[in-house]
Protein backbone atom coordinates (compact mmCIF):
# COMPACT_ATOMS: atom_id res chain seq x y z
CA UNK A 1 0.00 0.00 0.00
CA UNK A 2 1.30 3.45 -0.91
CA UNK A 3 0.63 5.11 2.43
CA UNK A 4 1.32 2.26 4.84
CA UNK A 5 3.42 2.99 7.90
CA UNK A 6 6.39 0.72 8.21
CA UNK A 7 8.80 0.22 11.11
CA UNK A 8 11.31 2.64 9.63
CA UNK A 9 8.81 5.49 9.63
CA UNK A 10 7.68 4.69 13.19
CA UNK A 11 11.24 4.60 14.41
CA UNK A 12 12.10 7.84 12.63
CA UNK A 13 9.12 9.61 14.20
CA UNK A 14 10.03 8.25 17.63
CA UNK A 15 13.55 9.57 17.21
CA UNK A 16 12.21 12.91 16.04
CA UNK A 17 9.78 13.05 18.94
CA UNK A 18 12.35 15.19 20.67
CA UNK A 19 12.06 17.72 17.83
CA UNK A 20 8.27 17.60 17.83
CA UNK A 21 7.91 17.68 21.61
CA UNK A 22 7.59 21.50 21.87
CA UNK A 23 4.76 21.46 19.31
CA UNK A 24 2.64 18.42 20.21
CA UNK A 25 0.75 17.01 23.17
CA UNK A 26 0.77 13.38 22.04
CA UNK A 27 1.69 11.19 19.10
CA UNK A 28 -0.12 7.99 18.12
CA UNK A 29 -0.07 5.61 15.19
CA UNK A 30 -3.00 4.30 13.25
CA UNK A 31 -2.65 1.53 10.65
CA UNK A 32 -1.90 4.06 7.93
CA UNK A 33 -1.45 7.42 9.64
CA UNK A 34 0.57 9.29 12.21
CA UNK A 35 -1.73 11.28 14.50
CA UNK A 36 -0.38 14.35 16.28
CA UNK A 37 -2.43 16.18 18.93
CA UNK A 38 -1.56 19.82 19.47
CA UNK A 39 -3.07 23.07 20.75
CA UNK A 40 -4.26 26.20 18.98
CA UNK A 41 -1.13 28.15 19.99
CA UNK A 42 1.29 25.54 18.66
CA UNK A 43 -0.56 24.69 15.44
CA UNK A 44 0.99 27.24 13.09
CA UNK A 45 4.54 26.42 14.16
CA UNK A 46 3.88 22.70 13.87
CA UNK A 47 2.43 22.94 10.35
CA UNK A 48 5.28 25.21 9.26
CA UNK A 49 7.77 22.77 10.74
CA UNK A 50 6.16 19.74 9.05
CA UNK A 51 6.08 21.44 5.66
CA UNK A 52 9.46 23.14 5.52
CA UNK A 53 11.87 20.81 7.34
CA UNK A 54 13.23 18.51 4.66
CA UNK A 55 13.30 15.52 6.99
CA UNK A 56 9.48 15.59 7.15
CA UNK A 57 8.52 17.42 3.93
CA UNK A 58 4.73 17.21 4.24
CA UNK A 59 4.24 19.23 1.09
CA UNK A 60 0.57 18.47 0.32
CA UNK A 61 -2.46 19.36 2.41
CA UNK A 62 -5.03 16.69 1.60
CA UNK A 63 -7.97 17.78 3.69
CA UNK A 64 -9.20 19.85 6.60
CA UNK A 65 -12.19 18.46 8.47
CA UNK A 66 -14.15 19.34 11.57
CA UNK A 67 -15.65 16.85 14.02
CA UNK A 68 -18.41 17.87 16.43
CA UNK A 69 -18.24 16.01 19.74
CA UNK A 70 -20.69 17.51 22.22
CA UNK A 71 -19.33 15.64 25.25
CA UNK A 72 -15.75 16.98 25.03
CA UNK A 73 -14.19 20.25 23.84
CA UNK A 74 -16.93 20.44 21.21
CA UNK A 75 -14.94 20.52 17.95
CA UNK A 76 -11.77 18.93 16.65
CA UNK A 77 -10.08 20.31 13.56
CA UNK A 78 -8.19 17.60 11.68
CA UNK A 79 -5.48 18.76 9.30
CA UNK A 80 -4.53 15.89 6.94
CA UNK A 81 -1.08 16.25 5.39
CA UNK A 82 0.90 14.06 3.03
CA UNK A 83 4.57 13.70 2.21
CA UNK A 84 4.98 12.64 -1.40
CA UNK A 85 8.70 11.94 -0.95
CA UNK A 86 8.39 9.87 2.22
CA UNK A 87 4.99 8.33 1.31
CA UNK A 88 3.48 8.99 4.74
CA UNK A 89 0.33 10.80 5.91
CA UNK A 90 -0.06 12.71 9.14
CA UNK A 91 -3.19 13.97 10.87
CA UNK A 92 -2.82 16.99 13.13
CA UNK A 93 -5.75 17.29 15.57
CA UNK A 94 -6.62 20.49 17.41
CA UNK A 95 -9.42 20.80 20.01
CA UNK A 96 -11.62 23.87 19.49
CA UNK A 97 -14.38 25.24 21.71
CA UNK A 98 -17.48 27.05 20.44
CA UNK A 99 -16.16 30.51 21.31
CA UNK A 100 -12.58 29.94 20.14
CA UNK A 101 -11.26 31.76 17.09
CA UNK A 102 -8.70 29.90 14.97
CA UNK A 103 -5.93 31.43 12.91
CA UNK A 104 -6.08 30.71 9.19
CA UNK A 105 -3.38 28.38 7.89
CA UNK A 106 -3.74 29.49 4.25
CA UNK A 107 -0.36 31.23 4.35
CA UNK A 108 1.26 27.79 4.89
CA UNK A 109 -1.03 25.64 2.71
CA UNK A 110 -3.06 27.45 0.04
CA UNK A 111 -5.47 24.52 -0.33
CA UNK A 112 -6.98 25.30 3.09
CA UNK A 113 -8.63 28.43 1.62
CA UNK A 114 -11.89 26.77 0.57
CA UNK A 115 -11.84 24.18 3.34
CA UNK A 116 -11.70 26.84 6.06
CA UNK A 117 -14.58 28.66 4.37
CA UNK A 118 -16.60 25.44 4.38
CA UNK A 119 -15.94 24.80 8.08
CA UNK A 120 -16.83 28.38 8.98
CA UNK A 121 -20.06 28.16 6.98
CA UNK A 122 -21.24 24.78 8.25
CA UNK A 123 -19.83 24.59 11.81
CA UNK A 124 -19.34 28.25 12.73
CA UNK A 125 -15.61 28.00 13.57
CA UNK A 126 -14.20 31.43 12.73
CA UNK A 127 -10.75 31.75 11.09
CA UNK A 128 -9.06 35.14 11.43
CA UNK A 129 -6.51 36.36 8.88
CA UNK A 130 -8.49 34.50 6.22
CA UNK A 131 -8.54 36.59 3.07
CA UNK A 132 -11.93 35.45 1.73
CA UNK A 133 -14.14 34.24 4.58
CA UNK A 134 -17.66 34.21 3.15
CA UNK A 135 -20.42 31.67 2.76
CA UNK A 136 -19.69 28.81 0.40
CA UNK A 137 -22.49 26.22 0.87
CA UNK A 138 -25.43 27.92 2.57
CA UNK A 139 -27.53 30.92 1.59
CA UNK A 140 -26.39 34.39 2.71
CA UNK A 141 -29.49 34.83 4.85
CA UNK A 142 -29.07 31.43 6.49
CA UNK A 143 -29.22 31.43 10.28
CA UNK A 144 -27.29 28.78 12.18
CA UNK A 145 -24.64 26.15 11.51
CA UNK A 146 -26.19 23.09 9.82
CA UNK A 147 -23.46 20.53 10.63
CA UNK A 148 -23.49 21.09 14.39
CA UNK A 149 -25.09 18.33 16.42
CA UNK A 150 -27.39 20.79 18.19
CA UNK A 151 -28.91 22.00 14.90
CA UNK A 152 -32.41 20.55 14.37
CA UNK A 153 -32.66 17.83 11.74
CA UNK A 154 -35.49 19.60 9.91
CA UNK A 155 -33.99 23.09 10.17
CA UNK A 156 -35.84 26.26 11.13
CA UNK A 157 -37.17 27.42 7.77
CA UNK A 158 -38.38 25.94 4.53
CA UNK A 159 -38.08 27.76 1.27
CA UNK A 160 -40.10 27.72 -1.90
CA UNK A 161 -39.47 29.34 -5.25
CA UNK A 162 -42.54 31.39 -6.17
CA UNK A 163 -42.91 31.46 -9.97
CA UNK A 164 -45.34 34.43 -10.01
CA UNK A 165 -42.97 36.84 -8.30
CA UNK A 166 -39.77 35.02 -9.36
CA UNK A 167 -38.29 34.97 -5.85
CA UNK A 168 -37.48 32.55 -3.06
CA UNK A 169 -39.94 32.75 -0.17
CA UNK A 170 -38.93 31.62 3.33
CA UNK A 171 -41.53 30.20 5.73
CA UNK A 172 -40.95 29.39 9.37
CA UNK A 173 -41.17 25.64 9.73
CA UNK A 174 -43.80 24.65 12.26
CA UNK A 175 -43.31 21.15 13.56
CA UNK A 176 -44.06 19.53 16.87
CA UNK A 177 -41.13 19.73 19.26
CA UNK A 178 -40.52 15.98 19.62
CA UNK A 179 -39.85 15.73 15.89
CA UNK A 180 -37.61 18.79 15.70
CA UNK A 181 -34.87 17.73 18.09
CA UNK A 182 -33.54 14.24 17.58
CA UNK A 183 -33.17 12.22 20.77
CA UNK A 184 -30.13 9.97 20.90
CA UNK A 185 -31.66 7.28 23.11
CA UNK A 186 -33.22 4.19 21.59
CA UNK A 187 -37.03 4.01 21.95
CA UNK A 188 -36.95 0.34 23.00
CA UNK A 189 -34.52 1.14 25.86
CA UNK A 190 -36.93 3.64 27.52
CA UNK A 191 -38.65 2.21 30.59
Amino acid sequence: MFFSINKEVKERVRVLHRLLKPFILSITFDEEDIILDTTKNRLKKLLYFLKNISYFNYNIALNLSCVDIKERNRFYLCYNLCSTKKHVRVIVRVPVSITMVMESMTNIYQSFLWLEREIWDTFGVFFYNHRDLRRILTDYGFDGEPFRKDFPVSGYYEMNYEQRIKAVIYHFLEIFQEGRYYRYICPWEIN
